[in-house]
């Protein structure tokens, strides 16, 4: 009985189940000029998905594992720095759950020659309810601006089957 025909319903038996909750959040509209190195929440201000109503966002930016829904899960943070000046020379992507750094992309040139720079960063983090994820960004540079490009600058995660 160990050897059965192969059949779409004998292999998909069994097999499968859904990654929610899941999100993914942008900042759109216009750049936000920030403060050279100094280290800055992200504003994401537009909302693509929120399958848990998780996102509490207007000011502070951040989605909090909902009750029910603890577990491993796969999050991507993607920014993208600007300055006028051409001279953008550290830029650094940080993942902050509760309030920490987890996880980091860093850019640094000894030129300090560059006008747009881009990090993006994936990660699975184990979570509990309760928990929450923000993202933010450290730039050196003359008139530095977090870019408001919702294909450059987000964060999105789900809750992966385990």
């Amino acid at each position: 009985s160990a050897l059965r025909k192969m059949t779409r319903a004998n292999f998909v038996s069994g097999v499968g189940g859904t990654n929610t909750p899941s999100f993914a959040v942008q900042f759109s509209g216009s750049n936000l000029v920030i403060s050279s190195s100094t280290l800055t929440l992200i504003p994401f201000n537009t909302v693509e998905i929120d399958t848990a109503s998780g996102w509490t966002g207007s000011s502070d930016y951040k989605w909090t594992v909902p009750s029910g829904q603890a577990g491993k899960y796969l999050i991507s943070l993607s920014g993208n720095g600007y300055s006028d000046s051409n001279n953008i020379q550290d830029l650094r992507l940080e993942l902050h759950k509760n309030g920490s750094k987890v996880v980091m992309k860093q850019f640094y040139s000894f030129s300090a020659d560059h006008r747009h720079e881009h990090a993006h960063l994936t990660h699975i983090l184990s979570l509990s309810v309760g928990d929450y994820l923000q993202g933010k960004m450290h730039m050196h540079g003359t008139n530095p601006k977090i870019r408001a490009d919702a294909n450059e600058t987000f964060m999105s995660g789900f809750k992966l089957v385990e």
